[in-house]
């Protein structure tokens, strides 16, 4: 279950990353396409890690407490790539950075400003 959809999800974002990379002329696009392959390499590596440590517990001779504890530290790695999305797009753009300032402290975006 888990496999497959970690699997799927790997190579909808493979293909994106290389449909980007064909078009990454300029040095925004460029941005983008690092944030990017920053951000799918530490959510995939979240969502691989989760389940095959907790696959691998249950297979090591260890106690249900010990068991269960492994498992919740597994969920570290999805929290980890969740938390991390938001500093690596703030790092990626200005419009990024801009958007997020006015959700956090409620300043307005210029809607006119260019997109490079």
């Amino acid at each position: 279950g888990n496999v497959s959809v970690n699997l799927t999800s790997s190579c909808v974002y493979f293909r994106t990353w290389r449909g980007l990379k064909s078009h990454s002329d300029s040095t925004a696009m460029k941005s983008i396409i690092k944030s990017l392959f920053t951000i799918v390499t530490v959510d995939v590596s979240g969502w691989l890690l989760t389940p095959g440590i907790a696959e691998i517990a249950k297979h090591l001779d260890v106690q249900p407490q010990q068991e269960f504890t492994i498992v919740f530290f597994c969920v570290i790695f999805l929290n980890l790539a969740f938390a991390s999305k938001l500093p690596i797009y703030y790092s990626a753009s200005s419009e990024y950075r801009a958007a997020m300032k006015a959700i956090l402290f409620g300043k307005s975006i210029d809607t006119n400003a260019s997109i490079s």
